[in-house]
């Protein structure tokens, strides 16, 4: 369980790194100037950054968190994933999908951590 989480966190951390990067600099650079001509101090600028990223990502966990949910519990009532074609070649007809919530909590706060370093990094090169 353990490897698959790391692997999992892997995946998850390096497409988030190559999204911070994607970004041009001049697009990411606006809005942190609008803010410092309006009088705003750099500080003030990170953290509104931060904050605003920690947000959107605390969203797309939740979200994402309650679809995965959602749709664990269409494949425990309906199976919409099959085994096979072939029938009684196995015991049970559908992919078998088990929800324990100690594991939603593990996904929801690996999903929160990987995405704060994602938002912290380009933000600390902001100004």
């Amino acid at each position: 369980m353990k490897k698959l989480l790391c692997i999992l966190l892997i995946l998850l951390f390096l497409p988030g790194m190559g999204l911070c990067e994607a970004q041009p600099a001049w697009e990411y650079a606006i809005d942190p100037l609008t803010l410092r001509n309006l009088g705003a101090a750099p500080t003030s600028v990170k953290r509104i950054f931060i904050i605003e990223g920690n947000l959107i990502s605390l969203l797309g966990a939740i979200i994402g968190t309650i679809l995965g949910v959602v749709l664990c519990g269409v494949q425990q009532h309906y199976g919409v994933i099959s085994m096979g074609q072939s029938e009684g070649a196995f015991i049970v007809e559908a992919y078998p999908v088990v929800v324990h919530a100690w594991d939603l909590v593990v996904i929801l706060l690996t999903v929160v951590a990987v995405s704060a370093l994602v938002v912290w990094y380009p933000v600390k090169r902001l100004l």
